[in-house]
């Protein structure tokens, strides 16, 4: 795969936000919560044989679009963020300042969850664009056999799909509320 192409690093670093800081361990809560719960809500949908309609695929069609130009804006803001952060960390190393360590550790804290909320933005952006992809693939399908399946599939897929990105919204909005909260 092309290296301008490959997205690994992206689901990757998501992952490593799926940890327990005070252990530095794997959150097994959060697993469960971000990928099994998703995964078996998927399950119960794909065997259930619920079947999508063209309203839905066109809401959740719009929906993505609507949130990759949303989050796309989301990440410029956090790197405007983080420059922010590394300028003030840059100005501590500059200046006599008898709290130098209190604000060293809250600027270099507030980088480490800047990245770790990119991280989240930019995976949430690759399901959003699987999901476009899919359902745009989908209403472009053919009538006729196997199609019942391929709709069971899909539907399954971007059920998961979306209940993770509302989940991992979630934990953006937490984490920005947190961001602008401390400033």
């Amino acid at each position: 795969m092309s290296g301008k192409i490959n997205v690994t690093a992206i689901g990757v670093a998501h992952l490593r936000t799926m940890r327990d800081f005070g252990r530095d361990r794997i959150s097994w809560i959060d697993c469960t919560v971000f990928f099994l719960c998703p995964a078996f809500v998927s399950f119960v949908i794909f065997v259930s044989g619920c079947s999508l309609n063209s309203g839905l695929v066109s809401s959740l069609v719009n929906a993505s679009a609507i949130l990759l130009g949303l989050l796309l804006n989301l990440l410029v803001l956090m790197f405007d963020q983080r420059n922010k952060a590394v300028d003030g960390l840059a100005c501590l190393e500059n200046a006599e300042n008898p709290d130098f360590n209190g604000k060293k550790r809250r600027l270099e804290v507030r980088c480490l969850v800047i990245d770790e909320t990119v991280a989240n933005i930019s995976f949430t952006v690759l399901l959003c664009i699987f999901s476009l992809c899919t359902l745009l693939l989908f209403s472009m399908r053919a009538e006729g056999v196997g199609v019942d399946l391929i709709e069971r599939i899909v539907y399954s897929i971007n059920s998961f799909i979306w209940i993770n990105v509302s989940l991992t919204i979630l934990m953006v909005i937490k984490r920005v509320f947190a961001l602008f909260s401390q400033v």
